[in-house]
């Protein structure tokens, strides 16, 4: 079983969406899997992104692993909770409480050993798509596969993210198996 990452695009221009994917040492290869066909709205394509091995480790859709993972990071959200709900009684604003709990959360989350990837690296690839390619949206879906990408199937929701959050926020925010759209 491995993790892939596979970006969904409104546009089938191979050449085009690879030479920006290998801008940041990844690569386009069109992929057609039926469970995710299904989810794409006409004129949607789906490539996979990994550059000749799987995406295992990646920063995407992460999910703990261990019990006492699951337990830990339970404790950290409950804590930011907490905190979020303080800063509301002292009257603070929304946006300057989702700045300091991204903040606080990102100094307590202990990053991913040599992981193949990063948020920020997928910041900039979605940027960048959107930018250069004129693109309306760039989805992303991340899948542990236990068989062929192209034939395995399964159940996959899709999900818009709107919003003026950073990108990075909303890219911590994939959830496996969901088709993350970011407008």
């Amino acid at each position: 079983m491995c993790h892939y990452v596979t970006l969904v695009v409104p546009t089938q221009d191979r050449d085009a969406v690879d030479a920006v994917m290998r801008n940041h040492n990844r690569v386009a290869t069109p992929i057609d899997n039926p469970s995710i066909a299904r989810l794409l709205e006409e004129g949607e394509y789906q490539f996979l992104t990994a550059n000749g091995t799987c995406d295992c480790g990646t920063v995407l859709a992460r999910v703990p692993r261990t019990a006492e993972e699951r337990e830990a990071a339970l404790r950290r959200e409950a804590a930011l909770r907490r905190e979020a709900a303080r800063l509301r009684r002292k009257k603070w604003s929304e946006t300057k409480i989702a700045r300091v709990i991204e903040e606080r959360r990102k100094a307590t989350e202990r990053p991913a050993k040599r992981g193949p990837d990063s948020l920020d690296q997928w910041a900039a690839i979605v940027t960048d798509l959107k930018a250069q390619l004129a693109l309306r949206h760039v989805g992303l879906f991340v899948r542990s596969y236990s068989e062929r990408l192209e034939s395995e199937r399964f159940v996959a929701t899709r999900r818009d993210v709107h919003g003026t959050a950073p990108m990075v926020e909303k890219l911590a925010s994939i959830r496996p198996d969901e088709v993350t759209i970011f407008e």
